[in-house]
């Protein structure tokens, strides 16, 4: 049994010749029609492969943010190709005000892209976690969440605190269940996070 796109391919263009030359071959025929069935689902396993790559990946720098099962989850998708899409996106990240720092960049797996980036202003902090790859030819999947915070004096009362020094800093996420009531300013911060951010992307990949 033939196990790979490529060996489907070759058989393919074999019985084309065959059929070329005996369109009316009963055989040709019905082999033409089983590979083309293999290809397809060969195709199929290998594009699930891939996009499971990315989610682990995904899932990995997730895994060190304790709060970022309190995030919504975004994915978008591109005919470019994964090497082109993770330098425009980082190069969005480092450029577009207001900028973000790059706290990692790394390749989990072949084709595949892990960046998280950070932003503070203010009382205000934002890390975004995106994961980039190549699940087709002619398909990359980017995942990406934005972990929204405000910034506080670990000691409110501390003498740094009070004339605006750099003091040590408690980072507390934008959820009902971590700050109680969510007030119109968290509730804007965290949609002005995700509206930035598709937009950066969907700008960097040309969409």
């Amino acid at each position: 049994m033939l196990g790979q796109q490529g060996n489907y391919t070759a058989a393919m263009r074999e019985l084309e010749l065959v059929l070329k030359a005996l369109p009316a071959d009963e055989r040709a025929q019905a082999l033409m029609g089983e590979y083309k069935t293999r290809q397809k689902e060969e195709a199929e396993k290998a594009h699930q492969a891939r996009q499971m790559l990315v989610r682990k990946a995904f899932a990995q720098i997730l895994s060190r943010h304790s709060d970022s099962e309190l995030f919504v989850e975004h994915s978008i998708k591109t005919e470019k190709k994964a090497s082109t899409v993770s330098g425009t996106i980082l190069s969005a990240l480092r450029s577009q005000a207001p900028t973000f720092t790059i706290g990692s960049n790394t390749t989990p797996e072949p084709d595949v892209t892990a960046i998280v980036a950070k932003q503070e202003l203010g009382g205000a902090a934002r890390i975004c976690v995106i994961a980039i790859g190549q699940t087709a030819a002619d398909e990359t999947e980017i995942r990406y969440k934005l972990l929204e915070y405000k910034v506080q004096a670990a000691n409110l009362f501390s003498i740094g605190a009070l004339i605006n020094m750099p003091v040590a800093k408690n980072y507390i996420p934008l959820h009902s269940t971590r700050v109680g009531q969510m007030t119109d300013k968290m509730r804007a911060q965290i949609d002005d996070g995700v509206k930035n951010m598709t937009e950066r992307i969907m700008g960097a990949i040309g969409q």
